[in-house]
């Protein structure tokens, strides 16, 4: 981590405004965050990707990373802004909406989720992964037509996904 962060710095050093230097950095200090739970690197990986997304407000990727930290934070607000600003930017960004979703499903808004994955089935059509999700929140809302019809989406897709079968069943 230490080469990487150094590498970054003189990178960075020599030019201000390299968003990927940036963002990449975060990345480090966000692993070293995860490995050592120390709340200093995630602040520094915070910092870091603001700074890309000042730096350029086009680099979806930092903003995707950024609002995936807020979410973990349960810093929803801040986290959807920067979904959207992310997938603003890149519409086809298939693992923002997934993520996107995963928010709103979290914080109980079924419709925006559901809303969500139709973006991300859209643009990546075999997502067992979306079509799952999908199907999940149809059952929250209860609509077990729809439900059904997402779950064999997915066994069409991968036809040994037992939780396909499952869903089906529950």
């Amino acid at each position: 981590h230490e080469e990487a962060l150094k590498a970054f710095g003189s990178a960075i050093k020599h030019n201000k405004k390299f968003s990927d230097a940036y963002y990449n950095a975060a990345l480090v200090y966000r692993d070293l965050a995860k490995k050592t739970k120390d709340k200093k690197h995630l602040d520094k990986a915070i910092a870091d990707l603001k700074t890309a997304t000042t730096v350029n407000a086009e680099h979806q990727f930092a903003h995707n990373e950024l609002a995936q930290i807020y979410q973990e934070l349960n810093q929803h607000e801040q986290a959807i802004i920067r979904y959207r600003l992310a997938l603003e930017i890149d519409p086809k960004m298939c693992d923002g909406w997934n993520n996107l979703a995963n928010l709103y499903t979290k914080i109980g808004q079924t419709l925006k989720a559901q809303q969500a994955l139709n973006q991300a089935i859209a643009c990546k059509p075999n997502s067992t992964y979306a079509h799952m999700n999908l199907g999940l929140n149809y059952l929250k809302d209860d609509n077990y037509e729809m439900a059904i019809k997402e779950f064999n989406n997915v066994i069409t897709i991968q036809p040994t996904h037992e939780l396909a079968y499952f869903n089906i069943g529950y």
